[in-house]
Parts: structure tokens; sequence; C-alpha cells
């Protein structure tokens, strides 16, 4: 005969603010010869794919006399598809050493004249201390979900070499060299959809920066700027000091097409 699966009164379902659940409850029969193969079959189906915007997630049952009928429980709740991406983002902040200010107030004794240090900060020895600085940090959470069986021990490899580049062109509105991939974390299971989250820290390019007398300094958001200085006299001061004599932008990280990722 054939599997007969007709819905019974019984359903349930909760709903939150980010997520939501449901549970439809059927009633099947089988026949003796009725494999439960052919049950997982009937179940899939004659019981809808979704539910009130809910998708099909999971179902149980129970036995009820002698094994030709069953009570199945069909669970329904909001999960991600399959191919679809999200983004989390975190931007508290960072903070990072400076050894120039914006603007410099002096005060100094009677009778004498303070030495321009060109807005040095925390001069020791002859060398600028600096100071920590707080400054725009955004570090970002791309969660993909990828279909069954797709993802392989090359593409795990392949990721695992980007770790430290940034990007090469433009990538989801960041211009090159603004993204820095940090890794990749994830589980591959057999026949199941894999989901990796990948991790960029986000850092602007800036133009025109000043350091001391040194003006129009373009620096990458993730290069390193280094400035070397030189003792000079400060003839109104009557005083030796060092000054920014040159500034230097270090490319550290190399640049590859983020396209390669495969998630936009």
């Amino acid at each position: 005969m054939a599997i007969l699966v007709r819905e019974i009164a019984g359903m349930s379902g909760s709903e939150g603010a980010d997520e939501a659940s449901a549970t439809l409850v059927f009633d099947l029969k089988k026949g003796a010869a009725d494999s439960m193969a052919a049950v997982r079959a009937a179940v899939v189906s004659e019981t809808p794919a979704t539910f009130d915007g809910l998708d099909r997630t999971k179902f149980t049952w129970r036995e009820e006399e002698e094994n030709l009928r069953l009570i199945v429980n069909v669970d329904y709740s909001a999960r991600l598809p399959e191919s679809t991406l999200r983004r989390s983002f975190d931007s508290t902040g960072g903070t990072v050493r400076v050894f120039t200010s914006l603007d410099t107030a002096s005060f100094v004794r009677p009778g004498r004249t303070a030495p321009n240090f060109r807005s040095l900060i925390g001069i020791k020895d002859g060398d600028p201390e600096g100071v920590d600085k707080t400054v725009p940090a955004l570090k970002l959470s791309y969660s993909y979900k990828w279909p069954s069986n797709v993802i392989n021990n090359a593409y795990v490899k392949a990721l695992a070499g980007l770790v430290g580049m940034t990007n090469s062109a433009t990538w989801d509105t960041y211009g090159a060299g603004e993204l820095l991939f940090l890794g990749a974390s994830g589980e591959i299971i057999p026949n199941v959809p894999t989901t990796i989250s990948y991790s960029y820290a986000a850092s602007a390019d800036v133009t025109g920066l000043t350091i001391a007398d040194i003006t129009g300094v373009a620096k990458g958001g993730h290069d390193y700027l280094r400035v070397a200085y030189e003792e000079e006299a400060d003839a109104t001061a009557k005083k030796k000091i060092r000054r920014p004599l040159a500034a230097y932008v270090e490319r550290i990280y190399g640049r590859t097409a983020f396209s390669s990722f495969g998630i936009i």
C-alpha cells in the first residue's frame, strides 16, 4: 500500500526578536513491508518544505499500532540559507603610538625660550617617546554558508595562504589595500552545508599627513609609517634638538585579489 501522510492537530511554535520556529504534526500510515527509507522519502515529499516563511529543518517520529502508524513532528525554523553572506562588525576602536601632535602649547620660565621640537611628543635623550592614541579601528567578519560538499582541503589550504594579505582591488566598497585578511574558520562535514567565517581588519588610506615640517605624506591603510630624525640647533632657544628629517611609508603586506574567496 502507498504510504499515507496527513496533517493532524497539534501545531506549535515560538517567535522572538531574531528567531522563530514551528512544529507541524502529521499522521503517517504505512504497510508492513515499507522500509524506513520509504518513510523518510514520504515525509520529505508529502510535508511542506517551508511554513510561514520558515525552512523545514528536521523531523521526529514515534511509533503507534505496531509500527504501522507513526506520529511525525516536522520542525521549521529560520536558518541561514545556502550561498548567503552575512556581515558583522566591531568598531570599538584601537590604540596606536603617535610621535607628533596636532598642536603644541609651550610654557617656559621667565627669561628663557622653549625649544621648538616641531610637534614631537615626549622628548627623552633627544628622541620622541610618543603617546598612545585612540584611533578608529574596524574589524569585519563575513559568514558564508556554502552548499554541501563544495568546500575541500584545497580551498582551506588556499585560504591559509592568503592570511596577512591585503586586497589588490576594490572589494565590497573597500579600496585597494584597505582590508587585511586575518584568517577564516569553519568545519567540514560530508553532505552538510559548510559555514565559514572570514575575518578582516579595515584601515582607510590617508593622504595629506603632516609630520612637523614634512607635508603631503600619503599612507596606505595597512602600510607602516616611520620617521627619521636629525640633530640641529635651535638658535632661539640655544639648544640642540632632534627634528623629523624624512618620513618613510613601508608596505609590509602583500596584495592579492580577494575575489578568490568566492563569497562576493
